[in-house]
């Protein structure tokens, strides 16, 4: 099942200011931090070498920049990742021709599933310190590290333990106050967190169960197998061909054919084994080509839309006062 700091689910909710406001006054350790505007896959351009896009970037109320970055692999020096991203953000953000003394504060926030410097601590924040007098000064820019795989106690632990791991509670309380529009771009962008897929599942084997009684039997089955094994595969074939920055739309169906092509055979299978007389290799491949038809047209045009407008009608939640300040805050 789909956890939150997943990165394709990440960037989505990190469109709406509020779930990274949330975030981040974990993190920060500051209960007043308002984030006046986030912007997702946000692209920091650089004409003289590598240009980088990072997960999200946030304008915080007292003018510091700050981008959270999601990591789930550990497979590069992450500090020099830090430290680049950081570049870049800040000449990107710098009015030209502004006295170094105007350059925006800027904080890059560091959340990985490990431990980056294998301390045993959920968060570490990096300070710079005068090597000979032991003093800690302060040139705008600051970094800070977020495991999420230690678990110490703290709140940021327990809220990374929870972010990393489908905490349902938690990913309500996150939702409360964003607004249905992205909510609904969520539940597209990422499969795992639909209930179509389930329900496709049920019509894939209807036509191969011609008796009602034999669905609480393949509905469990169908079930295990899109949330716990078929879901993250058809979203790792469908982003093959689509990339996460595509609108949501396209996301969507590339995951839902994916899904299709690989659950139908499968349920056809299952059906064929447990139900049809004849059990052979025939039967099934026949079973499959009745089903996959059906069942594809089905989620494309009828499951799939449905079951978002569903979501867009229970989640449709209006703006808070707090959220209307903030858009205030931005146009003064």
């Amino acid at each position: 099942m789909t956890a939150i700091i997943d990165d394709i689910m990440f960037r989505k909710m990190a469109e709406e200011s509020s779930f990274c406001e949330e975030i981040l006054r974990v993190i920060m350790n500051d209960s007043g931090l308002i984030v006046l505007k986030s912007h997702a896959q946000w692209v920091g351009q650089n004409l003289q070498g590598r240009s980088v896009i990072l997960d999200a970037k946030c304008q915080l109320s007292n003018g510091k920049v700050v981008n959270i970055e999601v990591q789930k692999a550990n497979d590069d020096n992450h500090q020099k990742r830090v430290r680049y991203n950081g570049a870049i953000l800040t000449t990107n953000i710098t009015d030209t021709g502004s006295k170094f003394e105007n350059v925006p504060d800027v904080c890059i926030v560091f959340i990985s599933k490990f431990d980056v410097f294998n301390s045993g601590y959920s968060l570490y924040n990096i300070d710079r310190i005068v090597r000979q007098t032991g003093e800690v000064v302060n040139n705008g820019f600051e970094e800070i590290y977020v495991s999420a795989c230690v678990k110490d106690g703290s709140d940021v632990s327990e809220l990374m333990y929870k972010a990393s791991r489908c905490h349902i509670p938690l990913i309500i309380k996150l939702l409360c106050n964003i607004t249905y529009t992205n909510f609904t771009l969520v539940m597209a962008s990422h499969a795992r967190f639909s209930f179509t897929h389930i329900t496709l599942s049920i019509f894939i084997l209807i036509p191969s169960t011609k008796k009602l009684h034999e669905l609480p039997i393949m509905v469990p089955i169908a079930f295990v197998l899109e949330f716990f094994v078929v879901s993250k595969l058809a979203t790792a074939l469908a982003f093959t061909v689509v990339k996460p920055d595509d609108r949501p739309q396209i996301i969507t169906y590339a995951i839902s054919i994916c899904i299709c092509c690989i659950m139908c055979p499968i349920m056809s299978l299952v059906a064929t084994l447990l139900f049809k007389e004849n059990k052979s290799f025939g039967t099934w491949i026949q079973t499959w080509a009745m089903n996959f038809p059906m069942a594809l047209l089905y989620q494309l045009f009828y499951c799939g839309p449905l079951v978002r407008l569903i979501f867009r009608t229970i989640f449709r939640v209006k703006k808070t006062n707090k959220q209307k300040q903030n858009q205030k805050n931005t146009i003064r």
